[in-house]
């Protein structure tokens, strides 16, 4: 993508994403992704990352789904509705509202309650539930992609090492949805979560 707002920086911080994602929704006149940009900063205000430790340095809540978003765009999509699932992944689970109550349009309520774990959910019927929508699928495999990228700050060994093996038991499958609805812009978020996956796993046993 010959696009230098997406050209990205490990100093990238939530203030810097904000900026780059509402200058794409503008250029696109993309009015409900600008609005969820702002919407989703709202409702995950004074919401912080997890760390494994005191030490670590506290990391904004809103810059994960910001993140997300900002990956997925730098990857060439430009699907409204998908884009704005993606800032809004994490509302109901984080603040208790109803992905339903969304003030979006039907497809966005309609992805973001596919990937919102419910109160006692069983893990083989959420991600079933998942499989059959490319989009939800997608959104999660950026989902995921975000935190294999981050755990190390949020997560002690053991809990990375079952993050993983869940990855590869019920993430990756998802993969073939999206390839067939979403083709090679998959690929980057693809080829970036199986080195994560092998490089973690090694650490991890070793």
């Amino acid at each position: 993508m010959n696009d230098k707002r997406f050209c990205f920086s490990a100093e990238t911080d939530a203030s810097v994403l904000k900026e780059k994602l509402l200058s794409f929704a503008a250029e696109r006149r993309m009015e409900n992704l600008a609005r969820a940009v702002e919407y989703a900063e709202t409702k995950h205000d004074g919401q912080w990352r997890k760390k494994a430790d005191a030490t670590a340095a506290d990391v904004p809540y809103i810059r994960h789904p910001f993140l997300l978003a900002y990956h997925a765009a730098s990857c060439g999509f430009a699907d409204e509705d998908l884009l704005c699932a993606m800032l809004l992944h994490d509302v109901p689970e984080d603040t208790g509202t109803a992905a339903e109550d969304l003030p979006f349009p039907a497809r966005v309520k309609e992805i973001v309650a596919l990937v919102t774990k419910k109160k006692g959910y069983i893990e083989e019927e959420y991600y079933a539930a998942i499989a059959k929508d490319p989009d939800a699928c997608t959104v999660k495999l950026f989902d995921r992609c975000g935190n294999l990228s981050e755990m190390y700050a949020g997560f002690k060994t053991e809990k990375m090492a079952q993050y993983v093996e869940e990855t590869v038991t019920y993430i990756l499958p998802l993969a073939d949805a999206a390839v067939k609805r979403h083709g090679e812009k998959v690929f980057p978020v693809l080829y970036q979560m199986d080195a994560l996956v092998n490089t973690i796993r090694r650490l991890t046993k070793g």
